[in-house]
């Protein structure tokens, strides 16, 4: 969790209400970025905002004169972050906010609503303002959808450094988890056990793909995958990179043994060799 991400500003945008059909936006990214270059213009380049809003889409457009009815109004939660991710101090390193920084930002806050983000299968962005991004969606519906805007956009609000941007769909997240029942469970009794693999593969593999594949592979002992290495190199081949991912397994009722780490670990490698031709470090 990135538990330091704190909003700081509210974004204030064209009143929803207007009769007038042009201040019927559709999207809430035009005023947040409007905000950061506002901003940006009075020497606030460390800039963290969300804002809370609806926007607005057209669902008919049989009638040349448009009715209540040929519009659709959805609620909408949008992220940005731009600059440092702290203050220069002396005895703080600072780091440029990058693309896993609103990853973060954005999974928490599914996270806090009770969304098990594994649950989410993860895609590509088809907006045109995305320079990279990352989806999550369900039962073929968005739930959000984040990364960092291109520079051609950024261009168009005088913007020269990078902004990420993260849209969430609040109306089918209330949905989603409408019917959640909180539950708690004693703490396990039995440790924990970590293996690691590298593996060699295709550069347009996602780790949402790997994430995935290792879950439906490992239902039962697997859970938690994590990423903590990406190396490309061209001794590495053409089109490929490698990536180093965690593993952590947990039996509830017994210690586990070598022989079962072995058997799932064994598991895991082959089901990456068959589905995603990966090759093993």
């Amino acid at each position: 969790e990135n538990s330091d991400f704190d909003p700081v500003q509210t974004v204030i945008l064209a009143n929803p209400l207007s009769s007038d059909l042009n201040a019927m936006r559709q999207s809430l990214i035009f005023g947040g970025l409007n905000s950061v270059i506002w901003n940006i213009n009075r020497q606030c380049f460390d800039l963290k905002f969300y804002e809370f809003g609806n926007c607005y889409s057209r669902v008919k457009a049989q009638d040349a004169v448009p009715v209540v009815d040929d519009f659709n109004e959805r609620t909408s939660l949008d992220l940005f972050i731009t600059g440092k991710t702290a203050k220069e101090s002396w005895n703080h390193k600072t780091n440029p906010t990058d693309f896993f920084r609103i990853k973060s930002a954005t999974e928490m806050v599914l996270s806090r609503l009770g969304i098990n983000i594994s649950s989410l299968k993860n895609g590509e962005s088809a907006k045109g303002y995305f320079a990279e991004s990352i989806t999550y969606t369900s039962n073929n519906k968005l739930v959000a959808e984040t990364g960092r805007i291109s520079k051609n956009y950024l261009a168009r609000f005088d913007i020269g450094q990078d902004v990420f941007y993260s849209h969430i769909e609040w109306d089918h997240i209330m949905k989603m988890i409408r019917n959640n029942v909180i539950s708690y469970n004693e703490l396990p009794k039995y440790p924990s056990v970590r293996r690691d693999l590298a593996i060699l593969i295709d550069k347009g593999t996602r780790f949402g793909q790997i994430r995935e594949i290792a879950f439906k592979t490992e239902k039962n002992l697997l859970r938690e995958v994590g990423l903590f290495d990406v190396y490309e190199s061209d001794s590495l081949g053409t089109n490929k990179k490698s990536y180093a991912i965690s593993f952590l397994l947990r039996d509830d009722l017994r210690t586990m043994t070598d022989k079962n780490i072995d058997k799932v670990m064994n598991n895991l490698i082959r089901a990456f060799e068959t589905e995603l031709e990966a090759k093993i470090r």
